[in-house]
């Protein structure tokens, strides 16, 4: 029932000497993950909504030098922010509804310095972006990212990201037990299945990709086979003598993975219009939400140094479909790219229309995916609750029949849950329940009313209707109630009416 954590970063290594990160700066990209996924949770857009995320980040550490949290806190951004409305533009209009990441910073070479960073350069390559006042460069990138490079805050920033802030938040998780150096990495396991489907999803051809009813026979073996299997270990004994580019491979199906609750929300929002329910929602928006996965795809293996092929690349790639036994050749051609440790190409760094166009068999990889998403998340989701079921067992198990020298409170994490406005009426009625139990039990045992508590007396000045408490009081049984909501929710509990 164990949560599979693993420590995925420590494995990656630079390029140049095949030397591992120093820990603070894989502990950064920790961090900056913890952060950024938290902080962006609630960011959705609908296919038709003609808007934007701008998230602003101050990257400078003192007026000397750049912050290495903060860079990685523009990469975790760039591998988390992409959305299902983004248009790449085509023949008619241009791109529109690009995530905007906006770097404030006193060094004039801010975006020299950024190109530097070995999992980051070859981004800002393809990526429109502008400096200060000057015009945008690449403005009709296929990419679903802009960079803005300026000196100061304006005051219309809705999501501004300091190294402060990061520290403070990563500090309270911390202090709060959640280990925020360790990665689930079940879902990234469970996505990695798809790979290994067989003919059901080998052999569909690349006609009507968007067509979801193609996919059953292959969704019924991924969903009552491969995710009944037990969740495995991406990273083993032999990863550190594993070629660069098959690490980065391990690494890229966590980089999706973790992306799946942002594709949920957006879901949810879409379900707001919709009169469509779960697997049918993912159904019907699975276009839009493929485009989208392959735009976040491109992000993040231009992120990991992968490049687009070069026109020498693409010449030769065409004229292997002539050989005999052509296809094989060009798959064995795309491979020999893709797993070169020092500069990987892939055939399906492009725009969604133009993969369309070259390469349209790859097209069924993120459809399938994204149709995929809610059966892990279902199984995740289950395994979780039960164990914290099980936890929550344990527990109770150890505190009745066993002695401790030490007690140490463990209550679950519920930090990450909101209470919707709709409880706010059963909040008040269970904090003035709590206190009813509580007054009724204290009188049982002989207690009555007095001005000032006396244990010897038994008197309290809280034996008196709800209403009639101090407002602490009050704040005291409505925290206790607070907590139970959210612990049900938690566990994955629905509360309805």
């Amino acid at each position: 029932m164990n949560i599979q954590l693993e420590k995925p970063f420590e494995f990656l290594r630079r390029k140049e000497d095949n030397a591992y990160y120093e820990k603070g700066i894989v502990e950064n990209w920790y961090k900056a993950r913890a952060f950024v996924l938290d902080r962006l949770k609630k960011v959705a857009f609908k296919p038709t909504d003609n808007d934007n995320l701008n998230v602003f980040v101050y990257a400078d550490h003192d007026e000397q030098h750049l912050s290495p949290l903060m860079l990685a806190v523009v990469r975790q951004i760039a591998l988390t922010a992409h959305y299902l409305n983004f248009f790449e533009g085509d023949e008619k209009a241009p791109p529109r509804n690009r995530t905007v990441i906006t770097i404030v910073s006193k060094n004039p070479n801010i975006k020299k310095e950024l190109e530097k960073e070995e999992y980051l350069c070859n981004l800002l390559k393809y990526s429109k972006y502008s400096e200060g006042d000057s015009a945008p460069q690449n403005e009709d990138s296929y990419v679903d990212l802009e960079f803005h490079f300026v000196e100061k805050w304006t005051k219309m920033e809705t999501y501004r990201f300091t190294e402060k802030s990061v520290e403070d938040f990563c500090a309270m998780k911390i202090n709060n037990g959640v280990d925020i150096f360790s990665i689930d990495t079940r879902m990234a396991d469970y996505a990695q299945r798809m790979y290994s489907l067989g003919a059901d999803f080998d052999n569909l051809p690349a006609e009507d990709i968007h067509c979801t009813k193609r996919y059953s026979a292959a969704l019924d073996v991924f969903h009552y086979k491969k995710l009944n299997e037990p969740p495995k270990v991406l990273f083993n004994n032999e990863c550190p003598i594993s070629s660069l580019c098959k690490i980065k491979e391990k690494i890229s199906n966590i980089l999706c993975a973790d992306c799946f609750l942002i594709r949920k929300k957006s879901i949810e929002k879409c379900g707001e219009e919709s009169s469509l329910k779960g697997h049918e929602l993912w159904a019907d928006f699975n276009e839009s939400l493929s485009k989208s996965e392959h735009a976040r795809w491109v992000v993040e293996k231009l992120i990991l140094g992968y490049r687009p092929m070069n026109t020498e690349e693409c010449f030769h790639y065409k004229s292997l479909q002539v050989e005999p036994n052509g296809k094989n050749l060009q798959k064995v051609y795309q491979n020999t790219l893709k797993r070169n440790d020092i500069d990987p190409a892939h055939i399906d760094l492009c725009s969604y229309r133009e993969l369309r166009r070259i390469n349209p068999k790859d097209l069924k990889y993120d459809s399938f995916l994204m149709l995929a998403i809610p059966f892990i998340l279902e199984k995740v989701n289950k395994k979780t609750i039960i164990k914290n079921l099980y936890n929550i067992i344990k527990n109770l198990f150890k505190k009745i029949f066993m002695k401790t020298e030490k007690y140490n409170p463990q209550p679950i994490d519920t930090s990450d849950i909101e209470l919707p406005e709709e409880l706010n009426s059963l909040l008040e009625a269970m904090a003035k329940n709590v206190h009813e139990i509580w007054a009724q039990e204290r009188i049982k045992q002989g207690w009555k009313y007095g001005e000032k508590r006396d244990d010897k007396k038994k008197t309290h000045p809280c034996l008196v209707p709800y209403e009639e408490l101090p407002e602490e009081e009050k704040v005291y049984d409505r925290n206790t109630s607070v907590e139970t909501l959210k612990l049900i929710l938690k566990l994955g509990f629905k509360i309805n009416k």
